[in-house]
């Protein structure tokens, strides 16, 4: 897996589990995410940071179900997410990158 692929890696992990640092250290003080819930949407790493604190108690985890795509600038493919308070899921995730910081994330589940 490349460079970028091995950083969406370690970013994916730390987004499930809401290590707070490793995610600040790998965001864009700009960055936009969309989650997989309604009104799930940050534009800046503060506010994302905010709202990744309360849910570290859910005890998520997330693994790639296959090697991500990775393309000149950004990453995307399927994860697993687990936790002790949830059916396993799989997140559709995208994110794009500035030099090694996430830019902008996208996640979202199937519907169905």
């Amino acid at each position: 897996m490349s460079d970028l692929g091995a950083l969406a890696t370690r970013l994916l992990a730390a987004f499930a589990a809401c290590d707070l640092e490793a995610v600040e250290s790998m965001c864009a003080e700009g960055v936009v995410v969309y989650g997989t819930d309604r009104g799930e949407r940050w534009g800046d790493r503060r506010s994302l940071l905010a709202a990744l604190e309360p849910m570290r108690a859910l005890g998520l985890s997330a693994a790639w179900t296959a090697p991500p795509v990775v393309g000149p600038d950004w990453v995307a493919g399927v994860a697993l997410y687990e936790g002790t308070s949830m059916d396993p899921t799989e997140v559709r995730v995208t994110m794009s990158f500035e030099g090694d910081l996430l830019a902008h994330g996208h996640f979202s589940a199937e519907a169905g």
